[in-house]
């Protein structure tokens, strides 16, 4: 009953408070972003140590990542929805929808329908509308007894220190959501750039955690049940002797999850800090390319071809390519 309760009051001002419905936004938008999507890392390493197969290495790991991942888009943005039951929404969509309710209801909750063998979907899909029994509360309508009649309170409370109430309100709320305060009012006026960018690496601290969190308890376990169906019924590159997936579901289904990209504040300085980093050793293209929601791999191959292109039109490269001439004034004979 109290569960119940505290739900619909935090339902109710989702709907009705601005700063409450911006919070929640925001985790969505940052968290989740337009597709949450898993980049495979399968573990061969323990896989090697485990089975004693030399089958199970880098290059394996390679293949198999690609296979994986092109089945898993094939199912999780299928412009037909097939990854939904309902057919109604792609899976960041449903990744958006239960990660709101989280926020919002306390828990999530995903059921996995199994279509056996693939063959008879029709008559899987009529079982499961036929067993599903929705409905809709029903609203109250509120009913005057003769004289009476409902007066709306005027909540006006002029005062001149208003503006600093609301300005600690605020801080409140985002020290609770784990959010800067700007990202919730939306109102950046009156913050510098070290400012701002202090206050959204503190927030995004919360939202890895956030989606490290949704994604080990609600995502991981469907893309499970997705790769155990994958290694059931498709051709995916594995070595003689290669043990079931249900032996070894958590090396096969390791991955790294990639949600909204960071951004940039002030977008020259921080991509020439982001090429210190990988010039000294502390940060990898990899690494730069998930804080922007890019598969690195993705990224590599579709400079190949880029650059392709420029050496077939006859296009002077760009400097990016790293294969420019070297200016005389900066070549160096040996001594």
């Amino acid at each position: 009953m109290y569960r119940d309760r505290i739900v619909s009051r935090v339902r109710d001002i989702v709907r009705n408070d601005g700063w409450a419905s911006g919070a929640i936004t925001r985790v969505l938008d940052n968290a989740i972003g337009p597709m949450l999507r898993p980049i495979p890392k399968p573990d061969y390493r323990w896989l090697q140590m485990y089975t004693g197969i030399k089958g199970f290495d880098h290059e394996w790991a390679k293949d198999y990542a690609r296979a994986v991942d092109a089945n898993w888009r094939s199912w999780a943005a299928d412009v037909g929805k097939w990854c939904d039951a309902g057919r109604n929404l792609n899976f960041g969509q449903m990744a958006h929808v239960a990660l709101r309710h989280k926020l919002v209801d306390g828990d999530t909750i995903a059921v996995m329908k199994w279509l056996p063998g693939r063959v008879g979907y029709q008559n899987a899909r009529r079982d499961f509308h036929a067993e599903q029994k929705f409905s809709v509360g029903n609203a109250r309508v509120p009913i005057m007894f003769p004289g009476e009649k409902i007066n709306i309170l005027d909540a006006k409370r002029p005062s001149a220190n208003f503006g600093q109430f609301e300005a600690a309100v605020l801080r409140n709320v985002a020290a609770g959501t784990g959010l800067s305060t700007q990202q919730i009012s939306n109102n950046w006026s009156d913050v510098n750039y070290s400012s701002a960018r202090g206050a959204l690496l503190e927030a995004w601290k919360t939202i890895d955690r956030r989606r490290d969190e949704f994604t080990t308890n609600w995502a991981a376990p469907i893309r499970c049940c997705v790769m155990e169906e994958m290694h059931a019924f498709d051709e995916l590159p594995l070595p003689a002797g290669a043990p079931d997936f249900i032996e070894c579901r958590t090396a096969y289904s390791r991955a790294r999850w990639l949600g909204a990209p960071r951004g940039w504040i002030d977008p020259t300085s921080e991509a020439q800090a982001a090429i210190l980093r990988m010039d000294g050793a502390l940060s990898t293209l990899e690494d730069e390319a998930a804080s922007q929601g890019l598969d690195f791999e993705e990224v590599l191959e579709q400079r190949r071809y880029e650059i392709g292109l420029f050496e077939e039109y006859g296009i002077p490269l760009p400097e990016w390519s790293g294969k420019q001439d070297v200016p005389a004034s900066r070549q160096t004979s040996p001594k």
